[in-house]
């Protein structure tokens, strides 16, 4: 038997900047505005489409710094990520698992797959090449362990 895996919405546009938030709130709004597929979604569209207005405004005047301004703006940032995660779990229950149907709503079908660690940015050194001297004369020297990038601290080890 085949395991049908569920689809989910991806909300990667909550962490970005204000531009690209209000462009991507903007093109969920037109594509569930009169889709067929999802006939009444969970959030009133007119009143999601005023909070974008609404947001942008702010954004613009949160621009010059102003405390007031910037917690207006935070405050309808939050308020349209609720509403847009509203509108995205509608979609992942009323899609019925097809793709076609789910893209049509303006979501991004968030991946399945886990995406293989990148490798460590710079370069890498070898312990051999990190050699120490404390005191030329004596016999005491250490090797230093050390990947640069690693989250690890370095390990140290006496000869």
């Amino acid at each position: 038997m085949t395991k049908v895996k569920k689809l989910k919405a991806l909300f990667d546009f909550v962490r970005v900047p204000d531009e690209t938030f209000v462009s991507r709130l903007t093109v969920i709004h037109d594509k569930m505005l009169g889709n067929t597929a999802f006939p009444t979604p969970l959030v009133d569209l007119a009143v999601f489409k005023t909070g974008i207005t609404n947001y942008a405004a702010a954004a613009a005047a949160a621009l010059d710094g102003g405390k007031q301004a910037k917690a207006d703006k935070k405050k309808q940032h939050e308020a349209l990520v609720k509403m847009a995660e509203q509108l995205g779990h509608y979609v992942e229950a009323n899609s019925n698992d097809d793709p076609a149907t789910f893209t049509s709503s303006g979501f991004e079908i968030r991946p399945t797959t886990r995406v293989p660690p990148q490798p460590l940015a710079g370069e890498i050194f070898r312990p051999e090449e990190l050699r120490r001297t404390d005191h030329p004369g004596r016999a005491v020297s250490e090797r230093i362990h050390f990947i640069y990038g690693a989250s690890t601290p370095p390990l140290r080890g006496r000869e």
